[in-house]
């Protein structure tokens, strides 16, 4: 009876490592192809015959042509057929946004998509999304909407692209990608070679500099005289952009030597952190073109 038990255990145990074994390389595997989706979406963004706009460092444009328009203002919001209407593309109200050929794949692909975020010296190079009316639909698919581990970069509650402080969320992966290169920040040597980030749009490419590096924590809601740095986004009044900036810049892990005034955009970038219980890793950046 003994020996009975004992081979039962050992082969409940042996079945138990095997599943664990093969769960662990199917969620290997599906990270993989995660990853090497965002990167085909990064190569179809990718066009050295796209002219040099002088804005940024030249980056990634489309490959893929198409005749169809794509939405400028507002993305996916935008007919073309309204946009036709307003007048000739000499008009100034309809200029053609900078980057509106360079996305147009993107676009056409899922109207969800807002800009492309990039950091050089790492591996944040994802298309950033935007469901204003369900804000977090992003934190668990990717780009083509499927259920995902790694999700996708995504413009947070009460912001758009044109927020005085638009705040982009993104996970810390196990495998280093998504947002987990922004823990690299804790060195400040590695803050002082790589100082800017871009973020580009259909209508503009946008280089923002980093003037914050700080740790913190999601707040429980019963908490009291606790500064919760997600709260101040959106379009924020003059007091509340200095209160954000001046708070901050105190718990900066070290001085940048940048600060913000009212009237330059910024752009916050947070993903979890484990230093503490619901830790958060937060870089804030302001636009300078």
């Amino acid at each position: 009876m003994k020996r009975y038990m004992y081979v039962t255990l050992k082969v409940l145990l042996i079945s138990l490592l095997m599943f664990s074994v093969f769960r662990l390389a199917s969620l290997g595997a599906s990270l993989i192809r995660e990853q090497k989706q965002f990167e085909k979406l990064a190569l179809t963004v990718s066009d050295s015959s796209v002219p040099d706009t002088g804005d940024a460092e030249p980056e990634d444009h489309p490959a893929k042509e198409t005749t169809a328009a794509a939405p400028v203002n507002q993305i996916g919001k935008t007919e073309n057929a309204e946009r036709e209407n307003k007048g000739t593309p000499e008009d100034p109200e309809i200029r053609k946004g900078i980057n509106e050929d360079r996305f147009r794949p993107l676009i056409e692909a899922n109207s969800d998509f807002a800009g492309w975020i990039r950091i050089d010296g790492t591996v944040i190079d994802y298309p950033v999304m935007w469901t204003p009316e369900d804000p977090d639909y992003y934190l668990k698919r990717d780009f083509g909407k499927n259920e995902s581990k790694s999700g996708t970069p995504y413009i947070g509650k009460n912001c758009s692209i044109k927020s005085n402080n638009m705040i982009i969320y993104a996970h810390n992966m196990k495998n280093g990608t998504m947002f987990s290169d922004l823990l690299k920040y804790n060195d400040e040597e590695f803050f002082k070679s790589h100082r800017t980030i871009s973020f580009d749009t259909p209508d503009e490419s946008g280089i923002y500099e980093i003037i914050a590096v700080l740790k913190d924590r999601v707040h429980y809601k019963d908490e009291t005289g606790v500064f919760r740095y997600y709260e101040y986004v959106g379009n924020l009044t003059e007091g509340e952009y200095r209160e954000y900036v001046d708070e901050i810049k105190n718990r900066s892990l070290y001085e940048t030597g940048i600060t913000a005034t009212y009237g330059q955009q910024l752009i916050t970038l947070s993903t979890c952190s484990y230093h503490t219980e619901n830790g958060r890793f937060v870089v804030v950046a302001k636009k300078i073109k």
